[in-house]
């Protein structure tokens, strides 16, 4: 039985493995904000409950910001994904510079935030996608701080694009309705798997792929050496 426990360790460490790089959210998937934003731009982060079943849990499944600026969102209605793509429902195509943002706010949130602010976050998308600049009437009130956020920014994206060559392959804008199913809401961000149906793919870390391989050439080099002492 001793012999069995470490391979049985190594299969759990096998087969658990963290959430891929993708969102579980397809085309007709309800959404509710449970953070709908607030002051003093009134964008993201949004934190973002999927319905299952047609129910919700009040756990939040996205963290995401918002593309457009002159579209609603609220956190009372109960809003439906239309479509999901690389555009918004006005026909504007996503911004590299924007998808960079996004891919290191969800590597690691609470680091990227560290440094850029939430509100700096969404204001730098909004400046990146022409939804507005500094002169239109949301930022003139806004502290000096907060456009010096955006604009650090919007420069570390454009470095990653023109120095780096980072180009977009899985972030997703996911274009919403309200309940009347025609009018449009803001359009929000996410990760695609790079597919046309988004799903959740569990895949083993690296450290855990390390641990796997040392485990089965210790388990082999065991065996081995039993045969031998045989």
């Amino acid at each position: 039985m001793r012999r069995c426990v470490p391979a049985i360790v190594f299969a759990l460490l096998l087969f658990t493995g963290r959430t891929a790089f993708a969102d579980s959210i397809v085309v007709g998937d309800n959404l509710f904000l449970i953070d709908p934003g607030g002051p003093p731009i009134w964008g993201g982060e949004f934190a973002v409950d999927v319905a299952v079943g047609g129910a919700f849990d009040g756990v939040a499944d996205l963290i995401t910001f918002c593309v457009q600026q002159s579209s609603d969102i609220n956190g009372t209605d109960t809003f439906t994904v239309s479509a999901i793509g690389t555009t918004t429902d006005d026909g504007d195509a996503l911004d590299d510079r924007t998808a960079w943002i996004y891919v290191n706010y969800r590597l690691d949130p609470l680091g990227f935030v560290s440094t850029y602010t939430e509100d700096g976050i969404q204001a730098a998308i909004w400046l990146i996608e022409q939804e507005l600049d500094f002169t239109n009437t949301v930022f003139p009130s806004l502290d000096a701080s907060l456009k010096n956020n955006a604009n650090a920014l919007i420069t570390a994206a454009n470095n990653a694009v023109t120095v780096d060559g980072f180009v977009n392959t899985n972030v997703r804008i996911m274009q919403l309705v309200f309940p009347d199913g025609t009018t449009e809401a803001q359009d929000l961000l996410m990760l695609d798997d790079g597919g046309t149906t988004i799903t959740q793919i569990e895949t083993p870390e690296p450290a855990t792929l390390l641990l796997v391989g040392g485990g089965m050439s210790a388990l082999a080099r065991r065996r081995v050496k039993g045969r031998r002492i045989a």
